[in-house]
């Protein structure tokens, strides 16, 4: 497995993770309102992949040195 692989994986897994946190820490605070579980995931996914794109280009730039 390449090194991006195994970069996309820990960082999906870890908004996964942080996806369900957040979901159930508003189920079990109902005065919270959030629009959907869809757009919570959505965004903590993207921000997950966001820190690994910026991860494998810091990684790359170290390799080019």
């Amino acid at each position: 497995m390449t090194h991006a692989t195994k970069t996309w994986l820990v960082f999906s897994a870890i908004g996964f993770i942080f996806s369900l946190a957040i979901i159930s820490l508003f189920e079990a605070l109902p005065s919270i309102r959030f629009i959907s579980d869809e757009g919570i995931i959505f965004g903590v996914m993207c921000s997950s992949m966001g820190f690994a794109l910026k991860r494998l280009e810091s990684n790359n730039q170290k390799e080019l040195q």
